[in-house]
């Protein structure tokens, strides 16, 4: 049941992604003058939305501009458009030590598919002892051991489900 849940959550980023992809083709609508002057241009994605707020926009604006890009267009609060001169790449091997002139990520990326693959992995897990408990292979007069694991697999799932939420509320 969770891997037909992470399947489609997995079938429906990938959805996402082709609409933002054409999207943004069709939003590339460079000059002529844009294109006879040799500019190259990036887009720069932030997984959690933080261009929403003004003051991390301007500190994007601030690092990209070290490295000759300028600000071309703001897509949403995910996506950022930036152009340069072609000319600019001369001068990227006197950039400071960290400063990544084609870099097309902002921030931290997303726990969602960690999360997913460790709550599958714990459903699973849980859904194997139950099976276990269920059947009539074992005869044991104690069945404690089994009991406890599956409460220690549900409360790590708990654990990191909750883990991960306090890391995605800090990122907003």
């Amino acid at each position: 049941m969770a891997w037909i849940g992470a399947t489609a959550a997995a079938a429906h980023r990938a959805e996402e992604q082709r609409k933002q992809q054409e999207q943004e083709e069709e939003m590339s609508d460079y000059t002529s003058e844009d294109l006879s002057r040799d500019w190259e241009f990036k887009i720069v994605r932030s997984e959690s939305g933080a261009f929403r707020k003004a003051e991390v926009v301007q500190q994007l604006i601030d690092e990209e501009a070290k490295a000759g890009w300028v600000l071309l267009e703001k897509l949403d609060n995910r996506r950022i458009r930036f152009k340069r001169p072609v000319s600019a790449r001369g001068r990227d091997m006197l950039l400071p030590n960290g400063v990544d002139p084609y870099r097309t990520s902002y921030g931290r990326r997303s726990a969602a598919p960690a999360a997913i693959i460790a709550l599958t992995v714990g459903l699973l897990v849980a859904g194997l002892l139950a099976l276990f408990l269920a059947s009539d292979a074992p005869k044991l007069e104690s069945f404690d051991w089994i009991q406890y694991s599956i409460i220690g697999v549900l409360v790590l799932v708990i654990l990191l489900l909750v883990a991960i939420k306090a890391a995605t509320r800090g990122r907003r």
